[in-house]
């Protein structure tokens, strides 16, 4: 079975690392492009980190157009030449989990406005570390509350941050 691609026009194979850096670099652009209204020493820090995924984006993409020269090499059988061995398979199991994750992330993002910042937080964790199956739930509640007094602590009392309140607080 080749390696996980995708087929485009006149079934062309591209790697899967050339649509991921396509997305990376995409995201770079997007992202830094936002920086221009910050102000000068606002924008340093997440120009310097976008930079650099944009170049790291770059050397993935080159990478990924060499194993799509590659695959262009693999027979009929589904044999993938050079790639043989070095990579394995992308099945849906795999992808599974990280979509899950994706899915939790979202979603927290999304009820941090509506809920606040601490109860989205709280129920992000528990919820998280009770899908990734911690049955502890003495655990799971200590560590919940812990990370959240943590939070509250160091940006809350100490920077004297202010947290996204929604209707709870």
């Amino acid at each position: 079975m080749p390696v996980f691609t995708v087929r485009i026009a006149m079934k062309a194979k591209l790697h899967h690392d050339v649509w991921i850096s396509a997305a990376l670099i995409i995201f770079s652009v997007a992202f830094f492009s936002l920086t221009i209204s910050f102000p000068k020493q606002s924008a340093v820090f997440p120009r310097f980190f976008l930079v650099g995924l944009l170049l790291f984006s770059l050397i993935i993409l080159a990478g990924g157009i060499r194993k799509t020269k590659l695959l262009k090499t693999a027979d009929d059988k589904g044999n993938c030449g050079k790639l043989q061995g070095k990579e394995k398979n992308i099945t849906f199991d795999e992808l599974k989990n990280p979509l899950v994750g994706l899915a939790f992330i979202i979603a927290y993002i999304a009820l941090i406005n509506i809920l606040g910042f601490f109860v989205s937080t709280a129920l992000f964790l528990a919820s998280l570390m009770l899908k990734l199956k911690i049955k502890n739930y003495l655990l799971v509640a200590l560590a919940t509350i812990g990370v959240t007094a943590f939070v509250y602590v160091l940006f809350v009392s100490q920077l004297k941050l202010i947290m996204p309140k929604g209707i709870l607080f």
